[in-house]
Parts: structure tokens; sequence; C-alpha cells
């Protein structure tokens, strides 16, 4: 998606009007409702402090359909500014799924009892909790307490942390 329209629309209006908009945007999204000149028509999670908002904007006489991220990550960006009847869907992307895999990634050349054992702990209720955790907290209590605290207790078991597909 490009933002070029957004970008001439800002210089065509002033700093102010754009300013004005994009906080109306973002107050609508994190509010999850309507107002009187910002409607949502999606809200897409990317984690407690971050989604992107679909929808459209009355500005005087004009409507314009946008694609906006709103949140910690990368602040305020438009993927799409537009007239509604040019207006694309936003399709997020997939999930990152995490899991522990060994700090060693030849531990199974190299120490096939210990990867046997690392095999075994997969499927053990403890591992399988505390990936569950790991990708919960990553959503609801994303930032570096939650990485230092999951990668700390990962290395204390000779383990890291990688995203399911990657092992």
């Amino acid at each position: 998606m490009d933002n070029q329209d957004f970008i001439d629309w800002c210089e065509l209006v002033g700093s102010e009007v754009a300013t004005n908009a994009m906080e109306e945007i973002c107050d609508a999204g994190w509010n999850k409702e309507d107002t009187q000149t910002v409607h949502i028509s999606d809200v897409h999670q990317i984690n407690a402090t971050n989604h992107v908002i679909s929808g459209d904007i009355e500005i005087g006489e004009m409507t314009f359909a946008f694609i906006v991220e709103s949140g910690d990550n990368n602040g305020s960006v438009v993927y799409q500014w537009c007239d509604p009847e040019d207006a694309e869907t936003y399709i997020p992307d997939l999930p990152v799924i995490y899991t522990f895999v060994p700090l060693d990634d030849d531990l199974k050349s190299k120490n096939p009892n210990m990867y046997r054992a690392y095999l075994k702990w997969r499927g053990e209720p403890w591992f399988k909790e505390k990936e569950r955790n790991y990708n919960y907290d990553r959503h609801f209590a994303p930032g570096v307490k939650t990485e230092r605290y999951y990668r700390d207790w990962a290395s204390g078991k000779g383990l890291k942390p990688r995203i399911v597909g990657n092992e």
C-alpha cells in the first residue's frame, strides 16, 4: 500500500488539519468506536499496545478511506489514504508463534542424549504451558521485561526462543 496520497493531502491542507485527522482516527481506534467523523470498519489488534484501524473519515465535504497503524511499535503509520471507492482491505500478517529450542543449534549431533531429553520436554505440560505463557505475554505485555524474563528462563534450561517453523 502507498501513503503518497496522504502525504500529498497533508501538504494541501496543512499540518494542523492533518494532525487533527490522525488524532481523531487514532482516538477512535483506541476506543474502538465510531465518532461523528470517523467510521471504523475494522480494528486488527497486533498486541496490547498496537493495532491497525481501517475505515473512513469525513473532513469537511470530503470522505477518505484509511488504513492506519497506531501504537508504540511504529507510532502512527498511514498505509492507505484514498477515495472510499478505491479502498483496499487490510490483510494482517499471520501471528508469530514462538517455542523454545536448544541454545546449541548442533545439539542433535553433538549430544544426542541431551537432544532426546529436549524432545521429551516438548511434550511435558510445564514446557507447553511456558510456550503458551510466552506467546500470551508477547501479545498482552510486550516489551523488554517480558523478553528478558523468558530469555533468562530459557537460557537457564539451555534453551532459547525461536519462531515456530524456524526450529
